[in-house]
């Protein structure tokens, strides 16, 4: 298994459907923690036409090894006929946040308890 960390991005239009799926993906421990940030606003093309709304922006803190399951939970799950899936890596962190992460999606010892 790769130690590699990344954070995805995915963004819904309503709180009801940001608090299911956080759920889903903690309950799941596919991810250590989901930061939810409400009402930002979005501008993008849809069907030829420019569009402006309020979304939440959902950023998941994970290892790479997770993603193709977090994709497949996201298709799944959400409202979103192609719903926002941007995976990022994380070039550096706190080595206890990494190490917090790695515990609470692989229920490994952080390693300064091994």
């Amino acid at each position: 298994m790769n130690n590699n960390y990344v954070q995805i991005q995915i963004t819904t239009d309503n709180q009801e459907e940001s608090e299911r799926l956080t759920t889903l993906f903690i309950t799941s421990h596919l991810v250590a923690s989901v930061q939810s940030i409400p009402k930002i606003t979005s501008t993008y093309i849809w069907n030829g036409k420019i569009n402006k709304k309020k979304e939440y922006l959902l950023l998941l803190h994970t290892m790479e090894h997770h993603i193709d399951e977090i994709y497949a939970l996201l298709r799944d799950e959400h409202s979103y006929v192609v719903p926002e899936y941007i995976v990022l890596p994380i070039i550096q962190g706190s080595a206890d946040y990494l190490n917090w992460i790695k515990y609470n999606v692989t229920n490994q010892k952080p390693e300064d308890e091994e």
